[in-house]
């Protein structure tokens, strides 16, 4: 289901990205050096304020990197879909980890919420709800610190900070904990990264939510509240210039941006968990360029690689649920 988007929703946006992103812009030298790093993301955001508008029925992330340009584009396009296997998780990943089995060792109970991702400046992530009071612990193996804030989604307010809990990365994480509250009139619940820019690149972190009373939770879980490394997209050591990861399924409309990036032919992923059939489409001027219908499963589907798309900085990418629910994560690959 699509939705319009007026001028007053994309000042709402924008407003949104400039107060979640700008604090992790980094500078040229040394520390820009680090953004060939792979940019990881379900919930990850540094976008372009001249980009395309992404319209889909659910929530989306974003991120992307900076790279030269990719090579020129061919005549004619190769767009047939194929299935790979997996391949060895990349350093980050195994950092994170690392990070999660530091959370683990003190676990008491089980958690509600169980994540672990790289350290990327920008990443946001929307999760369920479970009324009641919570403990939210979080490790980061690597180096660099950052803040792990949580905010809650009501209508009447629209995004609202809740928790925020400082970490420190190191070879021996150490977890940091907080306790907050979520309520029932919160429809939604978003964990995001603030401060992050010298620890960006550099290393993976882990978060779990618990109960701080002991009591059994119960609430409305979302698809990213659950432990699940297969459906994480399998790189190969291969760089995305821009990737993302889709709320099927979800019936409140949602905008978002497509963040610009260099002209050429590109390899296109996609993985999706859930059930049903995803359609991402690649649109330019208004048209659908290449469509890829994507099988959801559980734990994930298969991978499949599209090559030759063509990309242009006004391209973007809409996804279709077409009863589909879950996630869908794809990346743009220059090849």
């Amino acid at each position: 289901m699509g939705c319009v988007v007026t001028t007053d929703h994309l000042e709402v946006l924008f407003a949104d990205l400039r107060a979640d992103t700008l604090p992790t812009v980094q500078p040229p030298g040394t520390v820009a050096v680090r953004q060939t790093v792979r940019r990881r993301r379900t919930g990850r955001a540094v976008l372009s304020a001249a980009a395309a508008v992404l319209v889909i029925a659910g929530g989306i992330a974003v991120s992307t990197g900076h790279r030269s340009a990719a090579p020129p584009a061919d005549a004619t396009p190769s767009v047939t879909p194929s299935a790979i296997p997996s391949v060895a998780e990349d350093p980050l990943l195994k950092q994170a980890n690392v990070a999660r089995q530091a959370l683990l060792a003190g676990q008491n109970g089980t958690p509600a919420i169980d994540a672990a991702e790289p350290v990327v400046g920008g990443y946001r992530v929307e999760h369920g709800k479970y009324p009641g009071k919570l403990l939210l612990r979080v490790a980061c193996a690597g180096s660099g610190h950052f803040t792990l804030t949580v905010d809650a989604h009501d209508p009447k307010v629209e995004w609202k900070k809740i928790a925020q809990v400082p970490v420190e990365c190191s070879d021996q994480p150490v977890p940091a904990s907080t306790t907050f509250t979520m309520v029932a009139s919160s429809t939604i619940h978003r964990m995001r990264l603030a401060d992050a820019m010298d620890s960006s690149g550099n290393g993976g972190f882990a978060y779990q939510v618990t109960s701080a009373t002991g009591a059994p939770l119960s609430g409305e879980p979302e698809p990213t509240d659950s432990y699940n490394p297969d459906r994480r997209l399998k790189l190969d050591g291969r760089e995305p210039e821009t990737e993302g990861t889709a709320r099927l399924g979800r019936g409140r409309p949602q905008a978002g941006m497509a963040p610009s990036r260099e002209e050429g032919r590109y390899l296109l992923l996609t993985k999706c968990t859930g059930t049903g059939i995803a359609t991402l489409a690649v649109r330019s001027g208004g048209k659908d360029i290449v469509t890829v219908d994507t099988v959801c499963a559980s734990p994930a589907g298969p991978q499949t690689e599209t090559p030759g798309i063509p990309v242009d900085m006004m391209t973007s990418v809409s996804i279709r649920a077409d009863g589909a629910d879950g996630l869908l994560s794809w990346a743009l690959i220059p090849s």
